[in-house]
């Protein structure tokens, strides 16, 4: 009986034991399944976040409020909106890392939540409207790796208060800083050649500009409308001051333009109403049509020998100023080039000077004395219309001389008794 008894509890633990210590291959399948699923998970998330490039090594990611961007080489350049611009309301910040050589084209065009962005010294460019209207964006470095800041790359970025502009930069776009709003100081290293169009336009806070030796050009309408800047100087490494570069900017006072600069592109310092006094160097050849066109406080004028022509415009409607010389350089005077100036008193023309546009002294009301050079061929039609209070004429040739003279027996002089060198 005992025997029996230990049989069947031997049995008992032989059959429940085994079932116990079994595998239970039906949960192993399940984990192995789930495992699969993560890793296919993984394998679509990474996919998600690599960018195509030449290399296929520039990837993306984004950790808390921050986009990074990583990797070798260049960005991709976007016409339609980047993949992060699904998550554009959680991006605050815009790390890239060393490795990337080129930010490309609108690649972070209108994140207006970003902050910050920070560039590392591995990039060589910035791309057409890389930041553009990032309009939260606080300050900018740019490295001095980076030889070309593209066209449009900060445009209206309203808040953006403060860019440095590292010495090695060689190229500011067209539009670069256009309407930045915030912006009151900045400096251009002489390793920049040219300032392009519209680059710091409209920069309403602006009061502050400091252009470096070595800049070379000054392209049209570059800081035009910068109502708050003060001053400006103009180093002789200059050549181009484009047109319209500093026009409008009402609050100009003090403009030195160093000997090196050979001409004042149309309407350059047009309507700069602060503006009481300017010498131009010699070294200028041309003061370009309507160049200081109504600037009303303009007081003093001395342009240098060397100057060969004033064009049309050049000065009309500046009715502070009072006196003007010109010098032997000058060859041609053109049209209303000191139209309206209401308080010139007194004009002196130089040797060489062959050509006085029409209406150039119209309507100058004060003038009283004019000198005028035996090289004159031709004085244009109204010239000195309106010179009410002109009593004295001073030619420097004969009487036969003054009268071989084209446009001498206009109304408003043949009404005056110049007196005659000889």
């Amino acid at each position: 009986m005992q025997k029996i008894l230990c049989l069947l509890i031997i049995a008992y633990l032989l059959m429940f034991g085994c079932s116990a210590t079994k595998p239970n291959t039906a949960n192993l399948s399940e984990d192995a399944d789930n495992r699969d699923d993560i890793n296919m998970a993984n394998t679509k998330a990474e996919s998600e976040y690599e960018l195509d490039s030449e290399n296929n090594s520039v990837s993306w990611t984004i950790e808390n409020d921050t986009l990074i961007i990583y990797g070798s080489g260049q960005m991709e350049n976007y016409e339609a909106a980047p993949p992060w611009y699904e998550k554009a309301n959680v991006i605050n910040r815009i790390l890239i890392k060393h490795g990337i050589t080129s930010i490309g084209d609108k690649a972070f065009w209108g994140l207006s939540h970003v902050s910050e962005a920070i560039i590392p010294d591995s990039v060589k460019n910035i791309g057409i409207g890389a930041f553009a209207s990032c309009s939260n964006l606080l300050d900018i470095v740019i490295p001095g790796n980076v030889a070309t800041i593209g066209d449009n790359a900060f445009e209206e970025c309203g808040h953006l208060g403060t860019v440095t502009i590292s010495n090695g930069v060689q190229e500011i776009g067209s539009y670069a800083f256009y309407k930045c709003s915030s912006l009151y100081d900045v400096t251009i290293p002489g390793t920049v050649s040219d300032i392009g169009k519209r680059a710091f336009s409209n920069c309403d806070s602006l009061k502050t500009v400091t252009i470096s030796v070595g800049v070379k050009r000054i392209q049209n309408d570059a800081f035009e409308g910068c109502y708050q800047l003060e001053s400006i100087y103009i180093p002789s490494s200059i050549e181009q001051i484009g047109d319209a570069a500093f026009a409008f900017c009402d609050s100009l006072g003090t403009v030195v333009i160093e000997h090196g600069t050979k001409s004042l592109g149309k309407h350059c310092f047009k309507k700069c109403n602060s503006l009481a006094k300017i010498e131009l160097p010699g070294s200028v050849k041309v003061i370009g049509e309507s160049a200081f066109d109504e600037c009303s406080a303009l007081k003093t004028v001395s342009i240098g020998n060397g100057v060969e022509n004033i064009e049309s415009y050049a000065f009309a409607n500046c009715i502070a100023l009072q006196q003007i010389i010109i010098p032997d350089s000058v060859v041609v005077i053109g049209d209303y080039a000191f139209g309206n100036c209401s308080s010139l008193v007194s004009v002196t023309i130089g040797t060489n000077t062959n050509t006085i546009g029409e209406n150039a002294f119209v309507n100058c009301s004060s003038l009283t004395t004019i000198s005028l050079p035996v090289s004159l061929s031709y004085i244009g039609a109204h010239a000195f219309m309106n010179c009410y209070d002109l009593s004295d004429i001073y030619y420097g040739g004969s009487e036969k001389q003054w009268n071989s003279i084209q446009g001498s027996n206009d109304f408003w002089l043949s009404s005056k008794e110049p007196h005659f060198n000889s």
